[in-house]
């Protein structure tokens, strides 16, 4: 189980969404509409929860933990880093090659892949700074 630590946690979303791309065929739009949840809110206006706006959710509660787990300095952290980069570099492309995957909702979590990544690396490196005592 130590193993998947190191995986970074926004790759649990691109799983996803290639697991739905291919099991589906490649055509997400009609599933992506999908509504999860819907209601009356108090107000009169109808709230409509869809697999999209869900996983856009979910990436952001990811990335809270990802910058969470990015404060530890240990050497794990360098390779969590790289494999964030890889990550962010996956989403790219599909982003930009994929076109099931140009949709906003992909361009915010890969945006959340990239923010990730820079946080990871700010952070790292504050922390690594502060853990440096220097004596004469």
């Amino acid at each position: 189980m130590l193993r998947f630590v190191k995986l970074p946690l926004l790759s649990m979303i691109l799983v996803l969404y290639n697991m739905m791309y291919f099991s589906f065929g490649g055509d997400m739009s009609l599933m992506m509409s999908n509504e999860l949840v819907g209601g009356f809110l108090f107000s009169g206006m109808y709230f409509s929860l869809v697999l999209e706006d869900a996983l856009v959710m979910f990436g952001i509660v990811l990335l809270f933990f990802e910058i969470a787990k990015s404060t530890s300095t240990s050497r794990s952290t360098t390779v969590e880093h790289i494999f964030s980069m890889f990550i962010f570099i996956i989403f790219l492309l599909e982003f930009i090659l994929v076109p099931s995957f140009g949709t906003p909702a992909f361009l915010i979590i890969t945006l959340l892949a990239l923010v990730d990544v820079l946080a990871g690396f700010t952070i790292s490196i504050s922390s690594a700074r502060k853990d440096i005592n220097v004596t004469r």
